[in-house]
This record gives C-alpha cells, sequence and structure tokens, in this order.
C-alpha cells in the first residue's frame, strides 16, 4: 500500500514522548517520500477539533503513561477527536522506567475502535515526570535509533499491508480495560499522594 501522508500526533508534557514519536516517524517517513505532518496534541487548543484521517495515511500516535494507562483527562479527547476512516497507526506509548502495565493495550484498543488499523505498538522508557532520579537522561541516543527502527517496521508492514489488511486487532501486552495502578504505603494501604503538600515560608 503507497502511503501518501505520514503524521505524528503526541501528547508530551515534558517533551520526552515527543522525541520518542518524532523519531518513529522519522524512521517509517525513510520508507515512504511523502510529507510527515506534525501534530502537538499537548495542549487544549491543540486538541479542540477533530482529526480525520485517510487509508493513504500512516498515524503515529505517542502517549504517556500515567499510573499504568492512557492519561485519564486525555482519553476523551483521543476516544472523541480521532477519526481513523481505515488508516494505518503505530501506537507508542512512553514509561517512566516502572512499567508500561496497561496503556498501550489501552492506546491500541482505542485506536482501533476509531477506525485505524494498528500496524505495530511499542513502549519506551523516558524520565519520570516527578523525578530526574528515574531513567535520567533518556531517551538516550540509542532509545531513539530503537524508535527509528520501530518505525521503519512499521512501514514495511504498511507498505506490504501486513497485518493491517485482514481486519485482526494487534495483540499487546496489558488490559485494556484494567483500572488505574494505585500504589501502596508499606502499611498496605493506597498512597494519598495526591494530597500532599509542600512546606513553604
Amino acid at each position: 500500500m503507497e502511503m501518501k501522508r505520514i503524521c505524528a500526533l503526541y501528547w508530551s508534557a515534558t517533551g520526552n514522548t515527543k522525541q520518542v514519536t518524532m523519531a518513529v516517524a522519522k524512521g517509517a517517513a525513510e520508507i515512504f517520500a511523502c510529507p510527515m505532518e506534525t501534530v502537538d496534541f499537548s495542549s487544549p487548543k491543540g486538541r479542540e477539533a477533530a482529526r480525520k484521517f485517510d487509508a493513504d495515511t500512516l498515524l503515529v500516535a505517542g502517549f504517556p503513561t500515567y499510573a499504568g494507562k492512557l492519561p485519564n483527562k486525555i482519553l476523551p479527547d483521543v476516544q472523541q477527536k480521532l477519526k481513523g476512516n481505515g488508516a494505518l497507526a503505530a501506537a507508542v506509548v512512553t514509561y517512566g522506567n516502572r512499567s508500561f502495565d496497561n496503556s498501550l493495550a489501552e492506546l491500541v484498543s482505542v485506536l482501533t475502535e476509531n477506525g485505524f488499523r494498528v500496524t505495530g505498538g511499542a513502549a519506551f522508557a523516558c524520565r519520570h515526570a516527578f523525578t530526574d532520579l528515574l531513567a535520567p537522561e533518556r531517551p538516550t541516543a540509542e532509545d531513539l535509533e530503537s524508535a527509528a527502527e520501530f518505525g521503519l517496521k512499521c512501514a514495511k508492514l504498511a507498505e506490504n499491508a501486513g497485518t493491517a489488511a485482514d481486519g485482526s486487532v494487534l495483540q499487546v501486552d496489558g488490559d485494556a480495560a484494567a483500572p488505574y495502578y494505585v500504589p501502596k504505603g508499606t502499611d498496605g494501604q493506597p498512597a494519598k499522594f495526591l494530597k500532599a503538600k509542600p512546606l513553604t515560608d
């Protein structure tokens, strides 16, 4: 199948998911001599309008993992604003080096429900959004090379129609319907860290 458009779409609070998504899209662009579009889904303005895609488009969709799933405040926009219409898609999630849990499965499920044919899915470790101590310096140059290689593989599948042609749903690790991860304290009870307040003078 000939692709006429590649779109890199990401929600990236710290810039790391953007780096990975762009690397995947650039890797895919090596196969197809077609324009590459970038959509920053991070700001409310970037999510205002519905975005429609066609069967000759490869969407690279990148989102971070929050509590083991896609960010719950952003999920409704992903569900309502991205219209596949038979377009191909590569699902990309990032995570703070603990686990991507169910975020990749959820992204594949949402994209499929929205009319995309998902050719591949991948998770990449990035520096944690809360601290520099978890996965510092990531994504590394090696990580971005791996992301580009993944994009290349997805493009080759798209070129050959591969998994996208038979109507099957891509199977990845995780449970799209699982609840959000809840951290627990040393007493085994849910840790209410969202109620923490900084000390100020």
